[in-house]
């Protein structure tokens, strides 16, 4: 293998500030409570349950990047934050602050260095593996160290680096005529095995949180499916309200549906605020386009589904064809509408507007009982 030192920095840049900016806030008790590839999209720091204890830490970070301080005079705003709000942590104060703003720093700067990365691939199509070469490097990471594989290689799904806490693992480009001057070949034994990655890390930070930029060909996969209801101790039935606004009209055309949608807004857009406090982006032309025509008559029981729901779950989905992940926020309210129709609100927050609403006729069935799962965000006593 090529011998090279790596010179990768934790220098923020745009890619990575944006990258960071745009990651939903998530309280959590445990790490774990988020699948690994989740964490590209979400912002959330272990047993901090409070939005507004997780909005400081956010934007006190995002200054930091933003800025170029330096993560050794976190520690000050570390203790500031706790204090304001009271926040009991575990570990010692200068342990958890160098976690939180080094491991939040990493993985951004990671995520946005995969897309220079994929912006260059046409002219540095191979990918290599550089480890710091000093007496804090690990053994385990030290075998990939000037391996080179192609950009598209399976490799890189599981093993692109930050590939453990603290890790100070990078990759850089490469093109053919560097592989042709040095002699350098593609590696024909990838030297992996079955844990040789910590779960919560084996995956690719980039391809995680790419965000979409024109239609695609997805294929949507859950990826938490064993939170549910029950986990929380949530009631089995989802108790149905007497909706303020009577159902709309049906649509039978797509102008007829945009329309709809504008008399609900009465406007060109308008942000709906949950009781989580999330706004909800809503636009006419944007909603009116996508959502399926025989939806109409939910139109007008919309802001009362994102303003007065009975949960919010936060729900991660990957793409198996890129490995990009969306949070997906599902509004559960239950109406009674004489026919018994049972109501959900779907949000994916895709450039923070409202992409679905999709009804049930029964607020017991397998089919409403599913979007009860993942993480849940907010829940009515």
């Amino acid at each position: 293998m090529p011998q090279a030192q790596a010179t990768a920095t934790d220098t923020p840049f745009r890619e990575a500030i944006d990258q960071f900016r745009r990651k939903v806030r998530v309280p959590v008790t445990t790490y774990r409570d988020l699948a690994g590839e989740c964490h590209a999209k979400a912002f959330m720091v272990a047993g901090a349950n409070n939005d507004a204890l997780l909005a400081d830490f956010h934007k006190t970070i995002l200054g930091y990047m933003e800025s170029g301080r330096s993560a050794q005079d976190f520690r000050a705003d570390f203790e500031r934050i706790v204090k304001a709000h009271g926040w009991q942590y575990k570990g010692e104060p200068g342990w958890r602050s160098r976690v939180i703003i080094n491991t939040n720093l990493r993985t951004s700067n990671m995520a946005g260095h995969w897309q220079k990365l994929v912006d260059e691939r046409e002219a540095r199509p191979y990918l290599m593996y550089q480890q710091v070469q000093d007496a804090k490097k690990r053994p385990e990471h030290s075998q990939w160290h000037g391996l080179i594989l192609p950009i598209d290689h399976e490799f890189w799904k599981t093993h692109y680096p930050p590939n453990g806490w603290g890790c100070r693992c990078t990759v850089v480009g490469v093109s053919a005529g560097q592989m042709r001057r040095n002699g350098w070949e593609q590696a024909t034994d990838v030297p992996t095995f079955p844990g040789d990655i910590p779960e919560e890390w084996a995956y690719n930070v980039g391809m995680a949180s790419r965000v979409s930029t024109g239609p695609e060909n997805a294929e949507w996969e859950p990826l938490i499916t064993s939170r549910t209801y029950e986990t929380y101790g949530r009631p089995e039935a989802v108790p149905r309200d007497r909706p303020k606004a009577a159902p709309g009209q049906v649509a039978t055309s797509r102008g007829e549906m945009r329309a709809a949608v504008r008399r609900m807004l009465g406007a060109s857009g308008k942000v709906f605020t949950g009781p989580d406090g999330l706004g909800v982006g809503i636009s006419a032309a944007s909603l009116g386009e996508h959502l399926k025509i025989d939806r109409a008559p939910l139109v007008p029981l919309i802001p009362e589904i994102i303003e007065d729901p009975f949960e919010i779950w936060l729900m991660p989905y990957r793409d198996k064809r890129t490995g990009r992940v969306e949070l997906r926020r599902h509004y559960i309210k239950a109406f009674s509408l004489g026919k018994g129709l049972y109501s959900w609100f779907v949000a994916e927050f895709c450039k923070g507007e409202l992409v679905d609403v999709t009804a049930i006729a029964s607020s017991r069935s397998r089919e409403e009982q599913k979007r009860r799962a993942g993480i849940l965000v907010w829940g009515r006593k």
